[in-house]
């Protein structure tokens, strides 16, 4: 099976049984070649990158810290798969002018209202770090339409088919309350991994409170810390290069960023009920977050999951299901898949 929806088969004459035999052994070798080169380009790639930081850094610290915070701020943008590809094509297709950057937004069903004028009750998906709006979209659309909701998406700055190359967690937020501005009053919003985190900071800023209902965060690191802590752990940065990128990021963001940019600050005065989901087997951000944000928002559901790591826990279907009927129902207790 191949990653882009297609399948290849391969077919055998008559009488021919399936077994090593029938391909050649020149191709075989080939084939395992080819797999063991692939496996390797990404190690070899992550190696150098580390050697890199690892020499360079414990000479020029402040050179190094330069390159890792511009990596911080600039996300890879994919190829969108088959599936979103054409979940993107149901979709009504505009733009927003969001600080001098184009903002994609993305509407279903495809007769909805693309601005204010729509008597559905809308929910909104926002997206994680070099991802797409149809991403999210690709699980929960389908579900919602068919319960007569309007679905919203958007690419965030330097993501999908939005301007620019680089983006962080302020101006990322602000793309999300200016979707709000256009798509008006937000049943609810789904948000995962980084989107959830930035979604935090869009309300914590939100002067009009009543434009959203209800809240999903599934993944979401609750710290800036957080973020700080993967990348040193990544790029195994030496000391002194960690300590010139924290200097970077506390003129970036101020000196007690630290403190601020934090769950506790950002969610501890909402009002909204929230679903807060995460799976155990997270190795992308700790499940721990999840439970920082939980007991700080007042209220608010843990869902855990297992076996599901940070992606599939968006497409796993009792995932789906309990989100969807959390966007109807009342809010329930902590409890584990």
């Amino acid at each position: 099976a191949r990653g882009d929806g297609k399948s290849t088969v391969l077919v055998f004459p008559k009488g021919q049984t399936r077994n090593k035999s029938f391909i050649s052994a020149s191709c075989q070798a080939k084939l395992r070649v080819s797999s063991m080169i692939k496996i390797n380009w990404q190690q070899v790639t992550l190696f150098f990158i580390r050697m890199f930081f690892q020499t360079i850094g414990r000479f020029f610290p402040e050179f190094s810290a330069k390159r890792v915070h511009s990596m911080m701020n600039r996300p890879q943008r994919f190829k969108r798969p088959v599936r979103e590809e054409q979940l993107k094509q149901q979709s009504k297709q505009s733009f927003l002018h969001v600080e001098n950057q184009k903002i994609a937004t993305y509407v279903w069903p495809k007769d909805a209202s693309d601005g204010l004028d729509d008597s559905r009750k809308t929910v909104l998906l926002v997206h994680g770090w070099s991802s797409r709006g149809t991403q999210v979209g690709a699980a929960y659309v389908e579900p919602l339409v068919a319960l007569g909701y309007r679905v919203v998406a958007f690419d965030a700055p330097a993501h999908g088919d939005s301007s620019g190359q680089m983006v962080e967690m302020v101006s990322y937020s602000r793309a999300i309350r200016a979707t709000i501005a256009q798509f008006g009053k937000m049943h609810g919003i789904i948000a995962h991994s980084f989107g959830g985190m930035t979604t935090q900071i869009m309300l914590y800023n939100l002067e009009e409170q009543h434009l959203v209902d209800r809240v999903v965060i599934i993944a979401a690191p609750s710290r800036i810390e957080e973020r700080m802590q993967y990348l040193k752990k990544m790029l195994t940065l030496p000391p002194n290069t960690e300590q010139a990128l924290r200097r970077m990021v506390s003129s970036e963001y101020g000196a007690d960023c630290w403190d601020i940019y934090d769950t506790k600050t950002f969610v501890r005065d909402l009002q909204q009920p929230a679903l807060i989901i995460h799976d155990d087997d997270d190795t992308e951000v700790h499940p721990m977050t999840s439970e920082r944000i939980s007991a700080s928002w007042k209220g608010s559901e843990h869902f855990r999951t297992k076996g599901l790591g940070h992606y599939r826990v968006v497409w796993d279907p009792i995932v789906k299901s309990k989100v969807v009927e959390f966007l109807h129902d009342t809010p329930a207790t902590d409890s584990v898949m």
